[in-house]
């Protein structure tokens, strides 16, 4: 739901692909699309909500025309989109905490491998699997994922006082 102003522009990655080489720009353009696709959209609903317009929103840049468009996106937000939405913002957070973080030899896990580098599956799954919760909300199956933790939690602290 980008309402308009809200992307910056990038630098031409393509011509790259001898430099950086073919997996580093895939992983690039990866991460370019979740940024647009549902970080993007994450902050025009921030925005919406802090200005009070999260019953009838306007299009940006002045907030003078109303916008049915970003309403209807607004009104389909629940429990699992924003969820979801918070847990990307830190799954991405965290990988552009991991570029910057170490060199390769200061790694102790792998010092062949950045951090970025080897958690970069890890987070995806973990991305991709938020993606499909904002997709394909299904209230049911949250509510009764978030009952059977409660009852599992009930059952582990009594069997742990029994102990």
């Amino acid at each position: 739901m980008p309402a308009g102003d809200e992307i910056c522009s990038t630098v031409n990655i393509n011509r790259q692909k001898k430099n950086l080489g073919v997996e580093l720009v895939a992983q690039y353009f990866a991460l370019r699309g979740i940024i647009t696709d549902y970080l993007v959209p994450n902050f025009s609903i921030r925005n919406k909500v802090q200005h009070g317009e999260w019953v009838y929103a306007f299009k940006p840049k002045h907030s003078a025309e109303f916008s049915q468009d970003i309403t209807d996106n607004l009104n389909n937000e629940n429990i699992i989109t924003t969820t979801s939405r918070y847990t990307l913002v830190n799954a991405l957070y965290q990988m552009i905490v991991d570029i910057g973080r170490f060199k390769s030899n200061a790694f102790a896990i792998d010092s062949m491998l950045t951090p970025f580098e080897y958690f970069y599956d890890d987070y995806m799954r973990k991305i991709k699997f938020e993606v499909t919760k904002i997709e394909n909300p299904n209230l049911p199956a949250f509510t009764a994922e978030i009952i059977a933790r409660e009852v599992r939690g009930k059952l582990h602290r009594a069997n742990k006082q029994q102990a």
